[in-house]
């Protein structure tokens, strides 16, 4: 539905670009065989929703998430950052970043970002796997 409406003319809406690219990155992690195509479409949405609106935290959680999925943990990290400057209050980015914190040693702030992302939205089972996985590697 947000492919259609960006085809028949949101193309110039960011909100509607970044959330497009995050739903066709979601779908790329899923579904592998689709992968560079969309991958770049992706890439290229969510920088025109920043060129349309820089501060737009959507848009740069989508590029930290391409970053991730091509494996480029520094710029995803900086991506991340950029997304909590812009949106605080985004449990999704809280998570995110909780998660690149953990898988890189550092659980104890990791754990603290899991623990916001909760607190913003229950709802975020990646952040209590996360979690779970981070207490149980550290011995607790």
């Amino acid at each position: 539905m947000l492919a259609d409406a960006v085809a028949r003319g949101a193309d110039d809406d960011p909100i509607m670009l970044a959330y497009l690219s995050l739903a066709e990155l979601r779908l790329w992690s899923y579904d592998g065989e689709r992968g560079t195509a969309l991958a770049a479409q992706a890439e290229r949405q969510a920088r025109k929703a920043l060129l349309l609106e820089p501060t737009l935290g959507e848009a740069h959680l989508a590029l930290g998430i391409h970053a991730l999925l091509v494996a480029d943990a520094p710029v995803a990290a900086r991506r991340f950052e950029e997304a909590l400057r812009c949106n605080p209050a985004s449990g999704e980015v809280h998570e995110r970043i909780g998660v690149l914190r953990c898988e890189t040693g550092n659980i104890v702030h990791g754990l603290r970002d899991l623990q916001i992302a909760l607190r913003l939205d229950g709802k975020l089972l990646g952040a209590l796997w996360a979690s779970a996985r981070a207490l149980e590697l550290s011995g607790d």
